[in-house]
């Protein structure tokens, strides 16, 4: 309806809406026998706008081969997802302000507001060092919006899936092996006091008891639940997002321009 998709649960969606792309727009190829079969090759267009690579990567190679660095020009460059992302962006910075400033969340304030901008300030001091100030021909500011959408949007919820469906198992295990130590604590009148009457003093005990339990949980949650899981997405994120910086080899760019 409408030639448009409602994408959720990532990266399945952006899956299913490649195969419905590839059912659009490439022509079945013919196969011996007179039978027709999906078309294998590759289409160059964007996502959710179906915006033709063609239609604007030979700007940005413009731009590149040129070495303009004006940010003005490099935004009349991007193409229409890139665009409409940043819109968003700025859209709702400015509805969630306007939120903080009628008071009618006492949980969400000015100061509220305030983090939320600096949390993005930071990264977009980040990119300005890292990409626009040394990289900025080297990978093009489309590339870079669309990037730091599908990490925000799309590994965002990734990672949260992961890691607690990843810390509902490492608890199990913890809750499994906790429980079968303290029940031999429980055999020990004195132990079995201390857990009754202070409770605190026992977690402590317990803690100095067995410090390698208490490693191993503070080296699980930390470099598996959060470090590992958080890099996978980043690195499953960063080929969910198909670009010509990185597809195009220099003689289909030259094709192109």
């Amino acid at each position: 309806c409408c030639q448009t998709w409602v994408m959720c649960c990532g990266m399945c969606a952006v899956g299913q809406e490649a195969r419905e792309v590839e059912g659009l727009v490439c022509e079945a190829e013919e196969v011996a026998g007179g039978g027709r079969r999906p078309p294998a090759s590759f289409v160059p267009l964007d996502y959710v706008t179906m915006q033709r690579w063609e239609e604007y990567f030979p700007k940005i190679e413009t731009l590149r081969n040129s070495f303009d660095g004006e940010l003005v020009a490099h935004w009349w460059a991007l193409s229409e997802l890139s665009t409409s992302l940043v819109r968003i962006l700025g859209g709702t910075l400015v509805a969630v302000g306007l939120f903080a400033l009628t008071d009618l969340d006492k949980h969400f304030t000015t100061h509220n507001m305030l983090v939320l901008l600096a949390t993005f300030s930071q990264a977009f001091l980040v990119l300005y060092f890292v990409h626009w100030r040394w990289h900025r021909f080297d990978l093009s500011l489309d590339a870079v919006v669309k990037y730091f959408a599908s990490g925000f949007i799309l590994t965002f919820c990734m990672a949260m899936i992961f890691e607690q469906s990843a810390a509902f198992v490492f608890d199990t295990i913890a809750v499994l092996v906790i429980t079968t130590l303290v029940a031999e604590d429980m055999e020990d009148p004195t132990k079995e006091s201390e857990m009754e009457n202070d409770p605190v003093q026992y977690q402590r005990d317990f803690a100095r008891s067995h410090p390698g339990i208490i490693i191993a949980s503070f080296f699980v949650t930390s470099f598996v639940v959060a470090a590992l899981v958080e890099e996978l997405c980043k690195y499953f994120g960063f080929w969910m997002v198909e670009h010509p910086d990185f597809i195009l080899s220099v003689e289909e760019r030259e094709t192109m321009q």
